[in-house]
């Protein structure tokens, strides 16, 4: 058996001196059941069980971004033409407090077989109290950088981890090892305050931030916008969804909405809109699994390793892809070639007919929209390598400990129906014109004197 227990108290002179100091306790305990009598009976097949649990209070002041003293108003030198004079630089909030985790986790360890299979579980949940946020701000208030620190909620991180180790072969010129882990992991933000959500989430990027929302009973950051039905068949013109369900069509052109009726396209309805209150949530941005399968071998002086890594289960808004579907007849990709044409050649079915100018009605060039909100499942060959050490007797007469020349690549292969570069090269769930990971092939020469 074996218990720990902390508890530490932290201050910060960034805060108010009534909330600046903060205690954290933690307690961990666990129990090794392979040990006990009892078990000695199965000790060669269950070589190893542990339970285990832990309860930790963490607090988080990262979040700050680097502001100096965000419970106060800070000035700055700022001169005018010839004369000096002083800027207001920092909006202060004197109520900003810690943002704490309170974190609990459950886990269970098993070893099989002297070791051979290790297999381990885990239970997690993180409750995040007070959360802080550089909340963006209207910019007519004329707060600087249109942003202040708040504690703006609370939200959780829950999930199941999951990880295993199995020694395959392993005699005196051939060793195999493969190992495994995977998580599941749901976000939720549980409050807001006076329960308003946050437009805008946490970023303050103009090209990311309309695109995103934080809302209570949703998962931070989630994607926000609106739902696309497609192509009105008889004149190639795109077709929402309203907040009741109703259909909208964008009257191309113009900037004008018309009740649009399915089963009646040719026909024009009555005057309608598209408005901020026909936005919804659009997806998740933040993965609800992933892991990675990595393999090792090794027979004499060759060796071979390779990882694959994997995550899914959230959404992407590509605005990369919308903005290849401009309407200036320029830097267009391949998909503008499924446009609605004509009734006899309706195209895809989702790419609206072209009309120079009409991003703001076509693609809905301010919002995001379920026309370019994508999968973001991908499995990745992150690592592979090949490798070979000269033996003992060659070493000995070279004079060195070791001597191995191997070749290696990384980000090589990547299995996705995302219609972007990489899944990964979003920010905050919006891909717009993103870095992606670089493939690298490399030969070297690893030598122990």
């Amino acid at each position: 058996y074996f218990v720990q227990a902390s508890i530490r108290r932290d201050g910060i002179s960034q805060f108010e001196s009534d909330v600046r100091y903060h205690n954290f306790p933690g307690v961990s305990a666990g129990w090794t059941v392979s040990k006990e009598s009892f078990m000695e009976g199965i000790s060669n097949t269950v070589s190893d069980l542990k339970l285990r649990g832990s309860y930790s209070q963490v607090g988080n002041v990262e979040v700050l971004g680097g502001a100096s003293y965000p419970s106060k108003d800070l000035t700055i030198g700022s001169p005018y033409g010839s004369y000096n004079g002083v800027g207001y630089w920092q909006f202060s909030n004197p109520l900003l407090e810690w943002e704490t985790s309170t974190k609990v986790d459950f886990g269970v360890d098993l070893g099989l077989f002297n070791n051979r299979l290790t297999l381990a579980f885990d239970y997690f949940k993180n409750n995040i109290d007070n959360l802080v946020l550089a909340a963006p701000q209207p910019p007519s208030i004329g707060i600087p950088n249109n942003v202040v620190n708040q504690n703006v909620g609370e939200m959780y991180n829950q999930g199941y981890e999951f990880a295993a180790t199995f020694k395959a072969i392993n005699n005196a010129n051939f060793k195999w090892d493969i190992s495994s882990n995977l998580t599941l992991t749901k976000n939720k933000v549980t409050a807001l305050y006076q329960g308003q959500p946050i437009i805008g989430g946490s970023s303050t990027d103009t090209s990311i931030a309309p695109n995103i929302i934080i809302k209570q009973g949703e998962s931070i950051n989630s994607l926000y916008g609106f739902r696309y039905w497609g192509v009105n068949k008889a004149n190639g013109n795109p077709v929402y969804y309203k907040a009741d369900g109703s259909l909208v069509q964008g009257n191309l052109p113009g900037a004008t909405y018309s009740v649009f009726d399915p089963n009646n396209p040719a026909a024009t309805g009555a005057s309608s809109s598209l408005t901020a209150s026909d936005k919804t949530i659009l997806g998740n941005t933040l993965p609800t699994y992933y892991g990675s399968v990595s393999s090792n071998m090794k027979y004499k002086n060759l060796d071979f390793g390779f990882m694959f890594r994997f995550s899914g289960g959230n959404k992407i808004f590509n605005a990369t892809r919308r903005e290849l579907m401009n309407q200036n007849f320029n830097n267009n990709g391949t998909e503008i070639l499924g446009r609605w044409q004509s009734v006899d050649n309706p195209g895809d079915g989702w790419t609206p007919r072209l009309y120079s100018g009409t991003n703001t009605t076509t693609n809905l060039s301010g919002s995001a929209s379920t026309r370019f909100v994508e999968k973001a499942d991908f499995i990745s060959l992150d690592n592979i390598s090949i490798g070979y050490t000269l033996p003992k007797m060659l070493l000995d007469k070279i004079k060195v400990d070791n001597f191995r020349l191997f070749v290696q690549a990384q980000n090589i292969w990547l299995i996705s129906d995302y219609k972007g570069l990489n899944p990964e090269m979003e920010t905050s769930g919006v891909d717009v014109n993103g870095t992606p990971r670089s493939k690298v092939i490399s030969v070297g020469l690893n030598v122990s004197l």
